[in-house]
């Protein structure tokens, strides 16, 4: 179930003491949300029920009346208010437990204005409301069982996080979109670890396509709707965010590095991504009068999904890549390091479970001894760059979007004070973590192996270099793969490049880039050939052969 959320100006939190908690209109609305969510049919929903009518009490009044008599009142008292309550003393432990385990549930997030609450303030509200709700909890809890507890756990309980905003007039919008300019844009995120969302969606469907017909403002809710200004390397990029997609805000923090108030005002957006649309039934994208590239995500919820808001704006990115001559590359960027000294610049193209991740966890372990170190340049999204001659590589993201099965069995708990959660009991369950700095990302490395992830064959094994240049693009522009249950896609299926995020959509223009990288890359002698995973069919002998052909290519 998609997780509720409420926002919180910071001045209003500053208020809130332990004593006023249970007075709040909020804390009440919270317990009518609560039984109206509660499946009746449950033992805790009958016996509930068995007690308002033993009390003559709406669920309501019976449940605010034990906890506020629970709070200010000895426990005696409440058995004077519900003569027998004693004999359901755990009906109100269990009551106490799944209503706070109830509000733990919904994403509560707070507003900040930079001018009053630094974040170094603002983690001192934070930390200062959890801690009342925490006392508040246990004040109850500790009363019905007329005892300290055994153990603590000290929960993060007041709020999943905070949005900091600057009072920046954005006045350098394309004309058209020019009503959206006094909306505040976000300059910082707090997030409070573990961050575990639920979405109404957790796959997505399709691509994006032009389509010529312009958003205006009666097409946008503009009070509910948020600013995240995003530095894409050297791009402005302008994330509005309708309230319904909140959580995906936090997501785009991590993956993308968040733009300075100085960058704002010093540059132009190429990139305009509104998220949260009314009337548009399907994602597209087009260009203003001044070619800006605008994404459009209709306010619907099967797109309330992180991958729709992930792969819009990687679309806009790389179609901004392509008309600069650039070409997209849609696989990982890896600059492996070897005891010996070695270092090579490893570039596999390929969708999302073609087998990259596997290859390389398979290639540290099984010889962990001679590699030093690996720095991930990109993991899904990078692009080539030709200078002086050469092939260069570049990353887009400083974080990835990567489902919880490719990961280290323990790599999820290691991060979980620093990943975002999507959806993390549900199929094709989602984490954001950090990969690279921004450092990284933006700086070019010249690539000396290029290979192309083939999933989907069971033979030949390892990896085959291949010496004819018309053959290997033939390999990498039919971008063969096995669907691995990541989107709505099945079975083997093509896509131009491997990339149906900017050169898909743009096929003319990319060919005459992949022309030139591959002319470039073969007059330079750069091995170009095929990693073979066979990871459709859950094969690990091949992923080891793929690694060990991967490091012998390396060390040679």
């Amino acid at each position: 179930m998609k997780n509720k959320f409420h926002i919180y100006n910071a001045e209003n939190i500053l208020l809130i003491e332990k004593d006023n908690l249970i007075q709040l209109s909020h804390f009440k609305m919270l317990i009518k949300d609560f039984i109206q969510d509660l499946d009746k049919d449950s033992l805790f929903g009958l016996e509930l029920n068995d007690l308002c009518l033993k009390y003559h009490k709406e669920s309501f009044d019976l449940i605010y009346s034990i906890f506020l008599n629970l709070y200010y009142y000895p426990y005696e008292k409440l058995n004077k208010v519900f003569p027998g309550i004693d004999e359901h003393k755990e009906f109100l432990l269990n009551l106490t437990d799944t209503f706070y385990d109830y509000y733990r549930t919904s994403i509560r997030f707070m507003l900040a204005d930079k001018k009053i609450f630094s974040p170094n303030r603002t983690v001192t509200v934070l930390n200062h409301f959890s801690n009342i709700v925490i006392s508040f909890y246990r004040q109850i809890y500790e009363n019905i069982i007329s005892s300290d507890q055994r153990i603590y756990r000290q929960l993060a309980s007041g709020l999943n996080g905070a949005f900091i905003f600057e009072h920046i007039k954005i006045k350098n919008l394309p004309e058209e979109l020019s009503f959206l300019s006094n909306i505040r844009p976000i300059t910082s995120i707090i997030v409070q670890p573990p961050f575990l969302v639920n979405t109404t969606s957790n796959k997505r469907e399709g691509t994006f396509f032009e389509d010529n017909t312009p958003i205006t403002k009666k097409d946008m809710d503009l009070k509910h709707f948020y600013l995240l200004p995003l530095k894409i390397r050297d791009v402005l990029a302008y994330a509005y965010v309708h309230e319904k997609f909140i959580s995906s805000i936090p997501g785009l923090g991590t993956l993308f590095r968040i733009a300075d108030g100085s960058f704002l005002k010093n540059n132009k957006p190429k990139i305009i991504f509104l998220a949260g649309v009314n009337n548009a039934t399907k994602p597209y994208y087009y260009q203003t009068n001044d070619k800006t590239f605008i994404g459009v995500l209709p306010a619907l919820d099967k797109y309330d999904y992180f991958g729709y808001f992930k792969k819009m704006l990687l679309t806009l990115f790389n179609l901004t890549m392509i008309n600069n001559n650039v070409l997209p590359i849609h696989g990982a960027g890896l600059s492996i390091h070897l005891r010996n000294g070695i270092t090579k610049n490893v570039v596999i193209l390929g969708d999302s479970g073609a087998g990259k991740s596997e290859t390389i966890e398979a290639m540290k372990h099984l010889n962990d001894h001679l590699i030093a170190d690996i720095t991930t340049i990109y993991d899904d999204m990078g692009s080539f760059i030709k200078e002086n001659g050469n092939i260069y590589t570049k990353g887009t993201e400083i974080g990835a979007f990567v489902r919880l099965d490719d990961l280290d069995k323990a790599y999820s708990l290691l991060s979980v004070d620093r990943a975002i959660f999507y959806n993390p009991e549900k199929t094709n369950s989602r984490v954001v973590v950090p990969i690279s700095s921004f450092t990284t990302t933006i700086t070019p490395f010249k690539v000396d192996l290029f290979l192309y992830a083939n999933n989907y064959e069971t033979s030949p094994t390892g990896i085959k270099i291949i010496s004819n240049k018309d053959e290997a693009k033939k390999v990498f522009i039919s971008g063969q793969r096995y669907a691995m249950k990541t989107t709505s896609e099945k079975g083997l299926v093509q896509t131009f490049f491997a990339n149906p995020f900017g050169p898909m959509q743009e096929k003319e223009k990319t060919q005459k880039i992949i022309d030139d990288v591959f002319d470039t890359l073969y007059e330079n002698k750069i091995p170009v050939g095929v990693l073979y995973t066979n990871l459709s069919n859950d094969n690990d002998e091949s992923i080891i052969k793929a690694a060990k052909g991967l490091l012998s290519l390396i060390e040679n």
